[in-house]
């Protein structure tokens, strides 16, 4: 248990099912890339070692005493096996430097059967440290997370974004079997997984408002995303599903709630008291301290009123709200924004579970 906290994740969460008043709200941070920054290290230097892969995520949970830790697949492997090339990154994710599909009327070289296989690195080192991080910390945590990308977003990643853009408003009829083949991807990773933990995230920057309409989202993105929620809620029936979409999502709120999700999280560019009115009703939502602007680029103060705007926008939204980042955090965040957002956070989730007589000024007269 963190000193700051009187109560482990485990605790808070088992409080929660009673039905009693724990010591604060949950507190998300999607610190993945950025976590090896405590220990002076790259990404590039753990990524694809388990052993320490596991011991920088256990760190930095040790650090900061934040409610989740999960681990992701990133189908780098994948990538070389059907025959693209990565553009390796030390600092961040890797690109991809050629994707493995150049012609959408030719996806012969997509193998279901390499997927999760021997072959597949990535889910060898995800699968290893998943149970590493299980073995650390399950005692304290009521869930190991897991988290992969989306169909299209895969797609995106397989076939570059641009192409497979001007396919969908082309030729859209090429983009459906290689959306297929990613959510049947999607759906083979997670029965790997999906009866040793209940919690699940689904990424999907390119089904941003930024990037795409929201006709496409619902033709190209959702039904898709539907398909994987409902396999994995067949699976278990206390699966919980947390879906993120980058950048400005409001017109898609209520189609991403059809999705089957259970939390939605957005970025900066969607207002809390905005999502709030449009879906609160309907699904927790977790957002959107501004990742760049202000975690990355802002001081210690800006982190702190950031913080306090968001509970003030959303700490009565009636299916609930956890604080969190807009989007994982880069590395090369100063370390200082990280423990004033872990403190902010922590005196505001605690007025937040008190629940009783709270305004928009609770959380900026404490």
């Amino acid at each position: 248990m963190h000193k700051d906290d009187l109560m482990t994740p485990r605790e808070r969460a088992n409080a929660f099912a009673r039905g009693e008043e724990p010591d604060r709200m949950p507190i998300v941070l999607g610190y993945g890339a950025a976590a090896g920054d405590l220990l002076g290290l790259d990404y590039d230097d753990w990524r694809e070692k388990p052993g320490l892969r596991a011991k920088v995520a256990v760190n930095a949970y040790n650090e900061f005493g934040y409610d989740g830790v999960s681990t992701t697949y990133d189908t780098d492997a994948l990538v070389e096996l059907f025959g693209g090339e990565l553009c390796v990154n030390r600092r961040g994710p890797n690109a991809v430097q050629r994707p493995p599909v150049a012609d959408l009327r030719d996806l012969g070289m997509l193998d279901l059967d390499l997927v999760c296989s021997d072959k597949d690195y990535t889910f060898q080192h995800t699968s290893e440290v998943f149970h590493r991080l299980k073995d650390a910390l399950g005692d304290e945590l009521p869930q190991i997370g897991f988290g992969i990308e989306a169909p299209l977003t895969l797609a995106a990643r397989f076939a570059g974004t641009g192409y497979i853009l001007k396919s969908i408003l082309r030729r859209a009829e090429l983009v459906r079997p290689l959306l297929e083949f990613f959510t049947a991807l999607v759906i083979k990773v997670h029965s790997f997984f999906v009866s040793e933990t209940a919690s699940f995230t689904v990424f999907d920057a390119v089904s941003s408002g930024s990037l795409i309409s929201p006709r496409i989202y619902q033709e190209f993105s959702l039904p898709y995303e539907k398909r994987i929620f409902d396999a994995l809620k067949e699976k278990r029936s206390d699966v919980s599903i947390h879906l993120h979409i980058c950048g400005n999502t409001q017109k898609i709120l209520l189609p991403m709630v059809s999705t089957g999700a259970d939390i939605i999280s957005m970025d900066e560019a969607v207002k809390l008291e905005t999502a709030k009115q449009l879906i609160g009703d309907k699904v927790i939502l977790s957002g959107n301290v501004p990742t760049m602007a202000v975690i990355l680029q802002g001081g210690p103060v800006d982190v702190d009123r950031s913080i306090r705007d968001c509970f003030a926008q959303a700490y009565d939204s009636p299916r609930g709200f956890s604080i969190s980042a807009g989007c994982a955090i880069p590395p090369g965040t100063p370390i200082a924004n990280m423990r004033q957002f872990m403190a902010t956070a922590r005196e505001c989730a605690r007025i937040h579970a008190r629940g009783k007589n709270l305004s928009p000024a609770s959380f900026f007269n404490a």
